[in-house]
Order: structure tokens, then C-alpha cells, then sequence
């Protein structure tokens, strides 16, 4: 992976578990970068397509889990103890759709299914 894609990875995850805090906080530009077809809406499966394709970027040792250098490396790093949910000090591919899940969820202030 190169490093602009460990830095936009980083960042777009990193604004992702912003949207928990947020929806608005998060601004036009980074929705449209999760909007995969344009309609000004970052849709469930759109958020979890997102959230599949950072853990794959991450995920440099293809192992299927990460690690906390792995985190660190994307700029997750200060997320690895509250996505880690078994305490394992790795991060399965499901808990980080879970925890991407939650904070989609907790973006989504009217209930709608969608963040716009």
C-alpha cells in the first residue's frame, strides 16, 4: 500500500468515526467521498462498503486482522481500544464493521438510514 493510500485510508476513517460525534461535522467533501453513487447520500451499505475497504487497506500483512501498529500506521491508532471489543489487541474485520456500524448509526440523528 503506498503511503497516500495509508493517509487517505487514515483520514477517511478518521472522519468516518467523527460522524458519531456529528453528521454535520463531517462536511460535503467527505460525504461525497464515501458517496459511491453521487446521490449526496452516504447510504448503511455505503458507509460498511467503506468500512470493508479500510480494513483491507490497513490490513498491510493480509493476515485479516490488525494490529496496533497497523492502526497507528492509517491514523486509527487512537481507535484500536475501542474497536477492539474482545480485547484481543487486534482488530477482526467484524469488529471494525461493527464499530463502523455503531458510529454510523449514532451519525444518522433522524433515523433514516442515510447521512446527507
Amino acid at each position: 500500500m503506498t503511503m497516500s493510500k495509508v493517509f487517505l485510508t487514515g483520514a477517511l476513517l478518521g472522519l468516518a468515526w467523527a460522524a458519531s460525534a456529528q453528521a454535520d461535522e463531517i462536511g460535503e467533501a467527505s460525504l461525497a467521498a464515501l458517496d459511491k453513487n453521487d446521490d449526496g447520500i452516504v447510504s448503511g451499505p455505503e458507509y460498511q462498503d467503506f468500512s470493508n475497504f479500510a480494513f483491507d487497506q490497513m490490513d498491510t500483512n493480509k493476515n485479516g486482522s490488525l494490529s496496533a501498529a497497523e492502526m497507528d500506521a492509517a491514523g486509527a491508532g487512537d481507535h484500536m481500544s475501542s474497536t477492539d471489543a474482545n480485547g484481543d489487541g487486534k482488530v477482526s474485520k467484524t469488529e471494525l464493521s461493527e464499530q463502523m456500524a455503531e458510529d454510523f448509526n449514532a451519525a444518522d440523528k433522524d433515523g433514516d438510514g442515510r447521512l446527507n
